[in-house]
């Protein structure tokens, strides 16, 4: 029976040699590799894989890299055909014993789930190594599973309560009390209560039935009596309004109401600014900005009566015009800050006549915290106080500026003095401009306008006052007091001692302590509260520490380069 022929390899190396080394070693540990690496090697150098099993102590340890080549190279530079034949042999096992090669994607999704496995074994995250456990029960894997996704919802349900508390930016409210040597003065404004002095209005756009017979003229001569001329002459306010100049013109000055002014002794009388007011007329201020005043410099370094201002005033009922615009004798004094303009309509308090008022102040201090926990305005912001460019920024000066401007913008007047605004006529006067007037302010009263932004000061001094009166003069000071009066050359003042009192009121300012109180704002929950309340939400639902959180966005990190194929990780 004739049998194929065969080629000279295989009467040099048979093809079933490689087959009976195969089978001889099977198996994928690095042992038999080296094995197989050493019987392979000693077949190509011309020995079957019986002689090289006849060997007493195979080399096993001996790396293929140092042993000698088999098929040495051919010295004239050609390939020797049998090393060539069975180099690729030798590539064959190793293929056939490597198998079928994965996708790229089951390659990259094997080493997703070893790392994670890896992640799950060395973190310190709770749960999730037992929810990732090899050889773990289905039923306890997923209950793991589930219990660490209920843990996670609790997490995130925390956290975001934490998160709402901290955008609310809610604020608590401080009360210190603190001591200092000395404390500034306030400024300190007072405004007869009879805006016009009769005297002056003799003859005026105010005095229509004017009769300038001297009989009338002298009637007006300080502390006369009111005679039958005087109480039936009256004068018609139902004109155009008072302007500013009009009530530095026929209002009180300074000398016709101070008769004593004392700072801790010091006289005053010289000290202080005139501004007028749409509600009191000329009004004057001591420890004031701008004029003669002493621009905030008064400091009290001693409480108590004896070291602070003290005014001696003369309101005389006969220079008043009678009707409406005089209803009550006696000042209308504020306390504020030496920087902002006084408005003693709203902020200030009545003083009557015939008495002694002594009026103690302490100081309170506001601190407001900014945006986001608060609207608030700084003192140096001069755009909303535009109108009263001289002085600082305040909440009432704010909204007569904004009311200004959007009267003046509707109606073409404004209802207080503002600079270079034309004042609005009453409605018998001017019924269009009333009811335009009416207007805006229901427009702000229903915040209909933007003065929204006219908010308090962030740090503000707030001068909190308590009264005392006494009945002033009394009787046994009342020749004293007259000499006094002499002495100020007010001898034309036709008065009796016994109706000091309907003439005459004195005013004492002082502190009454100078220790202060400060109201502090301060944030409820702050940053570092979230910080601290979040990494105990992770310790408590997740057993999550700082550095815990970092493995766990190191292994997210990793994780997302695996996917993409960026990274490969080493599967032992």
């Amino acid at each position: 029976m004739d049998h194929p022929s065969s080629s000279p390899t295989d009467d040099v190396f048979p093809h079933n040699v490689f087959i009976d080394v195969n089978n001889h070693l099977s198996g994928s540990t690095p042992k038999k590799k080296q094995q197989k690496g050493w019987l392979l090697n000693r077949v190509l150098r011309g020995g079957g894989a019986r002689d090289a099993g006849k060997q007493a102590t195979p080399d096993y340890d001996t790396p293929l890299s140092d042993m000698e080549p088999a098929f040495p190279a051919d010295p004239n530079g050609a390939t020797n055909p049998f090393f060539t034949d069975h180099v690729d042999m030798i590539s064959l096992v190793s293929k056939s014993e490597a198998g079928p090669q994965p996708s790229k994607w089951a390659e990259r999704k094997a080493m997703i789930r070893h790392f994670t496995e890896e992640y799950a074994y060395l973190a310190a995250c709770h749960g999730l190594g037992r929810a990732l456990q090899q050889g773990a029960s289905w039923m306890r894997r997923c209950l793991w599973m589930i219990l660490c996704c209920a843990a996670i919802g609790m997490l995130i349900y925390q956290c975001s309560l934490l998160f709402l508390q901290f955008f609310r930016y809610e604020f608590q409210v401080d009360v210190e009390f603190s001591f200092n040597r000395e404390l500034p003065f306030p400024a300190v404004t007072f405004c007869n209560l009879n805006p016009l002095k009769r005297s002056l209005l003799h003859c005026s756009r105010f005095d229509p039935g004017c009769n300038s017979s001297a009989d009338d003229a002298d009637a007006f001569s300080l502390g006369d009596v009111f005679t039958a001329t005087r109480r039936n002459h009256t004068y018609d306010f139902s004109g155009p309004p008072i302007t500013e100049d009009e009530y530095l013109q026929y209002g009180f000055k300074p000398e016709d109401l101070i008769i004593s002014c004392t700072w801790n002794g010091v006289p005053c009388e010289n000290d202080f600014t005139i501004s007028a007011n749409p509600f009191y007329g000329n009004c004057f201020t001591i420890n004031g900005i701008g004029g003669n005043s002493t621009n905030g410099s008064l400091i009290s370094v001693f409480p108590g009566v004896g070291s602070g201002l003290a005014l001696e005033l003369l309101i005389d009922p006969a220079e008043a015009v009678g009707g409406e615009s005089s209803t009550s004798s006696g000042v209308r004094m504020s306390l504020h800050r030496p920087d902002v303009k006084p408005f003693p309509e709203e902020d200030g308090f009545s003083l009557p006549t015939g008495y002694s008022t002594n009026i103690g102040v302490r100081q309170l201090e506001v601190n407001r915290l900014e945006a986001p926990y608060n609207n608030c305005s700084k003192i140096d912001e001069g755009s909303d106080t535009s109108l009263y460019p001289e002085y600082s920024y305040s909440r009432a000066a704010c909204i007569k500026s904004c009311l200004g401007q959007e009267m003046y913008a509707r109606c073409g007047c404004v209802d207080t003095y503002l600079v270079g605004k034309p004042i609005c006529q009453k409605a018998i006067a001017n019924q269009t401009e009333a009811n335009c007037v009416r207007s805006v302010q229901t427009d702000y009263r229903t915040n209909a306008l933007a003065c929204d932004k006219c908010n308090s000061p962030c740090v503000d001094r707030i001068f909190v006052t308590t009264t005392s009166m006494a009945a002033w003069p009394s009787t046994d000071y009342q020749y004293h007091f007259q000499q006094l009066l002499l002495q100020k050359n007010l001898s034309g003042l036709n008065v009796a001692p016994e109706v000091y009192r309907e003439y005459f009121l004195r005013a004492q300012v002082y502190f009454e302590e100078l220790n202060y109180q400060r109201i502090l704002q301060k944030p409820k929950y702050e940053a570092e509260n979230l910080l601290a309340d979040i990494g105990g939400q992770f310790g408590l639902w997740a057993g999550l520490s700082a550095l815990g959180l970092i493995e766990l966005v190191d292994y997210l990190g990793q994780l997302f380069l695996i996917i993409i194929g960026a990274r490969k990780v080493k599967m032992n």
